[in-house]
């Protein structure tokens, strides 16, 4: 009967660990806003994130949540490109209204061509689809690719194609990677037009959809987090700056497809 006994809570024991085991808690970093510009404060700055990055254990991805480089050119962004090249964990970018546009004469195309060329990653557009252990992140584009300024605009094919992965990836848990934030710019330090335009379409199609974590965004320079609906939105400060930050969050996994998120700002 002991021996029975002594069996059963072992193997009790060894279920309890091993679920604990398969439970995979996520760290991921965000950077947005870093505006680099081919100045040695630049290259230092970007040194220094990414040697802070490298130092942190743990890490399982690095977002680049756009404006990249501070003006639309190759130079700084293959310099950009080959600086990030350096971090020792998988990294993914999206892009803002300072990366690029065609009247600057450095088009989306060409910025995509040119990160196909210095990363690992070959992607045919900056709406993407990345899936890490039991979440994806789904990176949307919002840049405005003709006419430049500050307020992002999701467009109706964008939206389309956004609302088909959250369909496909409806039994994940997802992440939402974008420039533009959702919520409306409340900081009196800049002007209304850094708002999206037509957000409200953007929010009908994720209020379909009950297993959206989080949206992940920078833009307004500034950190800010609200929860809406179940779905947490990070709009985090930038990398630039006299005290350049980027954000660390944690996706702590409770239980299928049921998370708990942390953030910590990290100075470099």
């Amino acid at each position: 009967m002991k021996k029975k006994l002594y069996i059963f809570i072992l193997t009790t024991i060894m279920l309890f660990f091993g679920s604990i085991a398969r439970a995979k808690d996520l760290k991921v970093v965000q950077v947005t806003d870093f505006h680099y510009n081919s100045t040695e404060d630049s290259d230092a700055r970007l040194t220094n994130l990414v040697r802070s990055i490298n130092k942190t254990k743990n890490i399982d991805i690095v977002l680049f949540t756009g404006d990249n480089i501070d003006s639309a050119n190759e130079k700084s962004l293959v310099k950009f490109l080959k600086g990030i090249k350096r971090l020792n964990v998988p990294y993914y970018i999206q892009i803002g209204n300072h990366d690029c546009f065609k009247s600057g004469g450095f088009d989306k195309p060409e910025y995509l061509h040119v990160v196909n060329k210095y990363t690992l990653k070959h992607i045919k557009s900056f709406n993407y689809v990345v899936k890490k252990d039991n979440v994806v992140f789904i990176f949307v584009d919002g840049q405005k690719a003709l006419m430049p300024g500050p307020n992002g605009y999701y467009k109706q094919d964008t939206l389309a194609w956004l609302d088909k992965q959250l369909k496909k990836y409806e039994k994940y848990s997802v992440v939402l990677v974008q420039h533009f934030p959702l919520l409306r710019q409340r900081d009196i330090t800049h002007p209304s037009s850094h708002d999206l335009y037509k957000s409200n379409e953007y929010f009908d199609i994720i209020s379909k959809y009950n297993n959206i974590l989080a949206i992940v965004s920078g833009h307004y320079h500034y950190d800010r987090e609200e929860q809406i609906n179940g779905v947490r939105h990070i709009i985090s400060s930038p990398a630039s700056g006299k005290e350049p930050h980027y954000k660390i969050i944690y996706l702590n996994e409770e239980g299928k497809n049921s998370y708990s998120i942390m953030t910590q700002i990290v100075e470099f």
